[in-house]
C-alpha cells in the first residue's frame, strides 16, 4: 500500500467511519466489492487532489467515477451525505 499525506489519512478514515455507520452508503459503494479496493480507490483521487488542490476531499463526480470503475452498476436516485454534503 502507497504511503499517503496525513491529510489524507485523516480523510480516509472519515469516509470509512462514514460508510461503515451508513447502511445506504455501504450497500451504494461497497456491497458487492472488496471495501479495501474502494478505500485504495478514494485514496488516490484524494492524493491527487491534495497534490492539485491542497485539499484530499473528493467531488460527488469522483466518488461516482470510482463507484463505476470498480463495482456493478447500481441504481442511481439514493442521496448520500458526508459531513453535510451528498456524495452523490
Amino acid at each position: 500500500m502507497k504511503q499517503h499525506n496525513p491529510e489524507v489519512l485523516i480523510y480516509l478514515n472519515g469516509i470509512k467511519k462514514f460508510i461503515e455507520a451508513n447502511k445506504e452508503a455501504r450497500d451504494y459503494f461497497v456491497t458487492s466489492i472488496d471495501p479495501e479496493v474502494f478505500y485504495e480507490k478514494v485514496a488516490e483521487y484524494a492524493d491527487k487532489n491534495y497534490e492539485e488542490n491542497g485539499a484530499p476531499e473528493l467531488s460527488q463526480v469522483e466518488f461516482e467515477k470510482i463507484r463505476q470503475e470498480i463495482g456493478p452498476a447500481k441504481p442511481s436516485g439514493v442521496k448520500l451525505f458526508f459531513n453535510g454534503f451528498s456524495l452523490n
